[in-house]
């Protein structure tokens, strides 16, 4: 006859079916949320192909957009090649000197500086790939956007090119052309065009406060200068704006000296940009550097238009 199991083996039994229950469940339930969760990334995935897929498509539209096709047209001879860039008219460089210059410019390639220089008699224009701005008989001339090369062919701002010769540019928005009168004559040299004491000063101010900053946050130090000569608050030339006094030193530079260290180069081409009257915000009149924004006069006082690299902006 077989042995009774006590009442303590009946116990243990019944605890071990009831644990081998739940591990059964468990594993069914953790299998259904691994299922769940492999579903949910496939989705994510899915989700995250079509917002790529949607953001090419938008930049591609937008990429169109911003460099879409205009007529050009020289003294009534056509350029092609021609678009418009961020709404800046863009022509060929090589095709637009030859026809402005009926021919008589010569036009040369520096491929290790990526510059095209145009000369005629009377002019020296240069134009590199990647800057804003042409150099034109030692005038620097700003683009509104950056000179670039498309299928080997340096493309530039109209403006400045025609500028550079006298030429007259009307812009006709119906028709989506641009017509340029015949050259007049050379732009005036840089030489002479700029104050030489307003350069001295300006460039100096410019490379002291913002010597690590980019041409933008030069150009915005600039702007400054030049929005305080025109306000009544302040004296009316650039020297007196530096040296104001009258609440106070009014830019750093002036009080450790450093208003007096050689400016850096790309310091005076910001100086010459501006006094070509190119004013990159009309409202700026105090900046501090980011870290004091908050705490400082202008941060507590005035409002922060911008900020660029290490410095913010007021008006």
């Amino acid at each position: 006859m077989g042995r009774v199991p006590s009442m303590k083996v009946k116990r243990e039994k019944e605890v071990e079916d009831r644990t081998m229950k739940r591990m059964t469940k468990i594993k069914t339930e953790v299998n259904r949320i691994l299922t769940r969760k492999h579903r949910f990334i496939k989705f994510t995935s899915l989700l995250l192909v079509a917002v790529t897929l949607a953001v090419m498509s938008l930049t591609l539209s937008f990429t169109a957009e911003a460099a879409s096709s205009v007529n050009v047209s020289v003294s009534g001879s056509k350029i092609t090649g021609a678009q418009l860039v961020n709404s800046v008219t863009c022509v060929p460089l090589r095709s637009f000197m030859t026809k402005l210059t009926n021919g008589k410019a010569s036009i040369t390639w520096n491929a290790e500086t990526k510059t095209a220089t145009v000369k005629t008699n009377d002019l020296t224009l240069t134009v590199t790939d990647g800057q804003p701005y042409i150099v034109a008989n030692g005038r620097y001339i700003w683009c509104y956007t950056k000179n670039y090369i498309k299928d080997g062919t340096m493309m530039t701002a109209v403006r400045p090119l025609a500028k550079s010769l006298g030429a007259s540019v009307t812009w006709n928005g119906s028709t989506k052309s641009v017509t340029v009168g015949s050259a007049t004559r050379a732009i005036e040299n840089g030489s002479t065009y700029y104050n030489s004491d307003d350069l001295y000063w300006l460039s100096r101010i410019i490379s002291a406060e913002s010597k690590g900053e980019s041409l933008t946050g030069k150009l915005a130090v600039g702007a400054v200068i030049y929005n305080r000569v025109k306000s009544p608050d302040y004296p009316n030339t650039i020297y007196g704006v530096i040296f104001d006094r009258k609440n106070g030193v009014q830019f750093t530079p002036v009080s450790n000296g450093t208003i007096y260290d050689t400016p850096t180069n790309e310091s005076i081409i910001a100086a010459k940009i501006c006094m070509e009257g190119y004013i990159m915000n009309k409202d700026i009149l105090y900046f501090s550097t980011v870290e004091i924004m908050n705490t400082c006069w202008a941060g507590r006082n005035r409002k922060c238009v911008m900020t660029i690299g290490n410095h913010a902006f007021f008006a």
